[in-house]
């Protein structure tokens, strides 16, 4: 599997304005608290209204709100009413469409978009009838209550649970759709849709690489989860300064094992 992808060129950025976002649920009254958690070091969001922030760990942000990471930048977030936390790696956008939470008529319901980078999530503590859908531009994820990580080229790793992955294949040169569950210890590789008939989609046992290459990020998210479940606060003061700081980053881990997968 190629990860390359999922390090991208650092994004240019101009923005000026420090002033917080308006909370969520000025926006909507049903809109589950979306937190931001950690910052390491720096990342950005514009809201619904157009204004660029500076992000800090205990912001509160309304749907529709587009996150930014930096080069070397991550932020953990936590989405009160699904219960589920997501870390955005660097040199990502990830924009979170909807968070809203259950009623008496209906489930929650969490619809995510990643145009670049990538995210690494935790969903063990989601209701299981939860409606939670990441969008990327090479298909869509379904979300159960799982361990994963994925890139917008539609790879995705799953640690526990299990995630169904739509994308698209060729058959005949016809496009069609196609529905894959990714099981626990499962690396999903999406079909390739070039020529007549692309290849078909790759379900393997996640190689030991891939698995210490995100082994740290999914410790990572599942503490903030755990945070955030239990009524605890930020898990970093402000920023981490520990956690993504220090030690092996993902990006420079899947960098190494991106230029070893682009050349065998």
């Amino acid at each position: 599997m190629k990860l390359t992808n999922l390090l991208g060129s650092c994004l240019a950025l101009a923005w000026g304005v420090t002033t917080a976002l308006t909370p969520a649920s000025a926006y909507a009254a049903d809109a589950a608290s979306i937190t931001v958690k950690n910052v390491t070091p720096r990342a950005w969001a514009t809201g619904p209204d157009g204004k660029k922030v500076k992000l800090t760990a205990g912001m509160t942000l309304p749907e529709g709100s587009r996150i930014t990471t930096s080069g070397s930048g991550t932020v953990d977030v936590f989405l009160g009413a699904a219960a589920a936390t997501f870390q955005v790696t660097a040199s990502s956008e990830v924009t979170i469409q909807k968070a809203t939470a259950a009623t008496a008529a209906k489930p929650a319901e969490v619809k995510i978009t990643v145009t670049a980078g990538g995210l690494v999530g935790n969903t063990m503590a989601m209701k299981a009838d939860t409606q939670f859908a990441v969008v990327t531009p090479k298909g869509e994820l379904t979300v159960k209550p799982s361990e994963f990580a994925l890139t917008p080229e539609g790879s995705v790793v799953v640690k526990s649970g299990s995630v169904e992955v739509k994308t698209a294949v060729v058959q005949n040169g016809q496009t069609v759709a196609k529905t894959t569950t990714v099981a626990a210890n499962q690396e999903f590789t999406p079909a390739s849709t070039t020529g007549g008939n692309g290849s078909a989609p790759v379900v393997q046992t996640t190689p030991p690489e891939v698995k210490a290459a995100l082994e740290q990020k999914f410790t990572e998210v599942a503490k903030v989860e755990a945070s955030g479940t239990t009524g605890g606060g930020t898990t970093g003061g402000g920023t981490t300064g520990g956690g993504t700081g220090g030690g092996v980053t993902l990006t420079s881990t899947l960098k190494a094992l991106g230029d070893k997968n682009s050349n065998p």
